[in-house]
């Protein structure tokens, strides 16, 4: 009875908004119930991991936001006191503020559906190669005009996925290379590797270093002089190609480069998708009747927190 109590004064205190909150193991718990409190524990700590990466991130987004919103105000205040005196190249920068805002928010909206698991994707057969061709002709200009030069090894890649997001995915990576490595050449592959298939954009570029590629897909997160604000951007892109990629049940990672220096990403899905699960707990009755030895009223006690925290923010734990 003890362990399961712990667990479910636990879960309370989580659904009223303590996260540090954790179940302790007695020496008297049973197998099931020590994998129960393990379980749980770890569930915990992500959650509180999520919190608090929450608060980062609203904090991070206010100051982003601030810096094209006090540029905006400052122009038009001036242009409407007759301070500043109206030019096409002060027009041309008051439109890229407003873009680089409204990209900013689109891209904040994509990050938090696909780390909620609400982004829709259509899945079908989609060959990456023919995706990154189509990404690579669309960009001609852009690339053509940040000085980088296109090399194409592409192999068999044929995946379940959605289309729309993998062109998302590989136009995300051509455009960090733009900003970060100009003037470099850009190696786009495309592969099957035993269950899976992705794409590859390696650049010659200045690269990242090790101790900055534990942060490289954090959103807002940029490190040192090359990656400054100054090259522009969000700093969501590398973020929401890995939020796409796990949405997929894939991953996106920072590899070893044959070449010296330069910065190689990965971007791979499962050749076979997997249906989501309802991790919402609501059979964990069920599973405790089937256990020898519970007391009824600490099982209640337990199904009873599981309600409670079901309640709470869930969105936190994705």
């Amino acid at each position: 009875m003890r362990p399961l109590k712990a667990v479910a004064t636990a879960l309370r205190s989580i659904a009223s908004g303590d996260f540090s909150a954790r179940a302790k193991a007695t020496h008297s718990s049973f197998s099931e119930a020590e994998a129960l409190i393990v379980d749980f524990n770890a569930m915990a700590a992500r959650l509180e991991r999520a919190e608090e990466e929450l608060k980062y991130s609203n904090s991070a987004t206010a100051h982003e936001l601030r810096t094209p919103s006090t540029v905006l105000l400052g122009s038009l205040q001036g242009l409407s006191e007759g301070v500043v005196e109206p030019s096409s190249e002060l027009y041309e920068l008051l439109i890229c503020q407003v873009k680089d805002l409204t990209g900013m928010v689109e891209d904040l909206r994509t990050f938090d559906l696909a780390n909620a698991g609400t982004l829709e994707i259509d899945l079908e057969e989609v060959d990456l190669t023919m995706e990154a061709e189509v990404v690579i002709s669309s960009m001609e200009q852009k690339l053509a005009s940040a000085g980088i030069t296109i090399e194409r090894e592409f192999g068999r890649g044929v995946v379940l996925a959605d289309p729309r997001r993998m062109r998302q995915v590989l136009l995300a990576l051509l455009d960090n290379a733009c900003r970060y490595a100009p003037g470099s050449t850009v190696v786009v592959q495309t592969f099957t590797a035993e269950n899976r298939a992705g794409m590859r954009c390696l650049d010659t570029g200045p690269g990242m270093p090790l101790d900055a590629q534990a942060r490289a897909f954090d959103r807002f997160w940029r490190g040192g002089d090359s990656r400054a604000r100054t090259c522009g951007g969000s700093g969501l892109g590398l973020s929401i190609v890995r939020a796409i990629a796990r949405l997929h049940h894939g991953d996106a990672t920072i590899i070893d480069s044959d070449s010296e220096g330069g910065l190689a990403l990965e971007v791979w899905v499962p050749l076979v998708q997997h249906p989501f699960e309802d991790g919402d707990g609501a059979n964990l009755g069920a599973a405790f009747r089937s256990g020898s030895g519970v007391a009824s009223r600490a099982e209640a006690s337990l199904v009873t927190a599981v309600a409670d925290f079901s309640r709470c923010d869930r969105s936190l734990l994705y």
